[in-house]
């Protein structure tokens, strides 16, 4: 292309629009804007495939669909011409250039009753490696818009736009094929990260399904004449082995319980489903709550095998006699507020689960307590030392928080001591 005819306004404002980074939208712009700027009502774009023989009816203003393949060994089509030629060849007459050149072309109805006039143009552009100027395709197009006939102006001007269209095809295949390995690279991570989005997406639908189950498990607590129960029950992000339960015994008796497991995840509901049973046929079964811890020890540590670690608080309130027992497991002892002073209760004993029965029954201690009126008794977990009221700071060992678990009006009674036996 010459330099005055770069400077052509319709060639600059072409060029701007053919620079894209994608071929699909290159040649989306070039059906587009092509056929009015070369005065054509019938325009073709062809590119030879990777193959080097076959010619590829890449898009077209006229026809559906667009694609067409042509072998470049193939006489019924016109547009070969070009390769046979290697030149930009004007037409003024389709049926009278074919028959005259003794041509085996197939001519649709609409070359027969047009005007017959078409230009042949070859794509041209300099191909890495070599960097030599080899035909990359043709721009094929019939019948000028005003239904005059093709002039040598009008071949000059569209072999131009050829070349234009030419350039910006290397260019946008070049940027492809650089960047080809890093789209490979991003989707492979893509693909990666969705495979690990998916999983995760599955580890939460389970835990949600989890913790729902979990939750399904924690008793509603009874109301009381003589005393009110109360509880603060937070599901956290990862479920967690929390949970109480509030049983019956009969005779006025209400036994507590307060567990928590040193497990996470989905199986937390297996093994909280699990131990929650555990504990309350214990407690309904066994002579006190140091029997029940001890016998559910035993039950565990089988089940379990000694992998997992329970800690657990069971106090037996006897409301008719003003009463509360109590024996606890593991790293926390209830709360007892009285007169404005809270007070730890004693004993804590070894976790259930992991000692040998005798070891733990040795550890554990059952200490009998008499509820005065207004006294406020505390069971929590793990979570409530790690907690913090409002815009402040977590709780900690040293302050547990202060919502009542139960609160008792009796006449007050003296604390006495047992230790349970282990189980035979």
């Amino acid at each position: 292309m010459d330099e005055p005819e770069r400077r052509d306004p319709r060639l600059v404002k072409l060029a701007e629009a053919l620079q894209c980074i994608s071929l699909d939208e290159l040649l989306d712009v070039a059906i587009d804007r092509i056929p009015p700027a070369v005065q054509g009502r019938y325009v073709s774009l062809h590119l030879l495939d990777d193959d080097g023989v076959t010619l590829v009816r890449e898009r077209a203003n006229h026809e559906r669909p667009q694609e067409l393949r042509i072998h470049t060994d193939d006489p019924r089509h016109l547009v070969l011409e070009v390769f046979r030629i290697g030149a930009p060849i004007l037409i003024p007459d389709i049926v009278a250039y074919v028959a005259e050149h003794g041509l085996a072309v197939e001519l649709d109805r609409r070359a027969r009753l047009s005007s017959g006039c078409a230009m042949l143009v070859p794509i041209c552009a300099k191909v890495p490696p070599q960097a030599e100027v080899s035909i990359i395709g043709a721009l094929e197009i019939a019948d000028k818009s005003d239904f005059s006939t093709f002039g040598k102006h009008d071949l000059r001007f569209a072999s131009a736009v050829a070349d234009l269209l030419g350039e910006a095809i290397v260019n946008t295949r070049i940027i492809q094929s650089k960047a080809g390995g890093q789209r490979e690279e991003i989707k492979s991570e893509l693909d990666a990260l969705k495979s690990r989005l998916d999983k995760q997406q599955a580890i939460t639908t389970g835990l949600e399904e989890a913790r729902r189950r979990v939750e399904l498990l924690l008793p509603t607590l009874p109301t009381l004449p003589d005393a009110r129960l109360c509880v603060r029950y937070r599901s956290l992000e990862t479920l967690a082995g929390e949970f109480y339960d509030c049983l019956d015994l009969g005779a006025g008796r209400l036994a507590l319980v307060l567990g928590e497991i040193d497990v996470s995840g989905i199986e937390a509901a297996l093994v909280v489903a699990m131990t929650k049973q555990v504990l309350g046929v214990c407690a309904k079964t066994q002579a006190g709550p140091a029997a029940a811890l001890v016998r559910a020890h035993h039950e565990l540590r089988a089940s379990l095998g000694g992998a997992r670690s329970v800690d657990a608080q069971l106090a037996v309130v006897d409301r008719g006699r003003g009463r509360l027992v109590l024996a606890c497991g593991g790293r926390f002892a209830p709360r007892l507020a009285r007169a404005g002073e809270v007070t730890p209760l004693e004993p804590t004993g070894g976790p259930l689960g992991q000692l040998d029965d005798d070891a733990f029954a040795r550890s554990l201690g059952e200490v009998e307590y008499a509820l005065e009126p207004g006294d406020q008794l505390l069971l929590f977990s793990s979570g409530a030392i790690a907690a913090a009221p409002p815009g402040g700071t977590p709780f900690g060992r040293a302050r547990p928080p202060p919502p009542p678990a139960i609160s008792r009006r009796s006449p007050p009674r003296l604390p006495t001591r047992r230790s349970p036996r282990s189980p035979t």
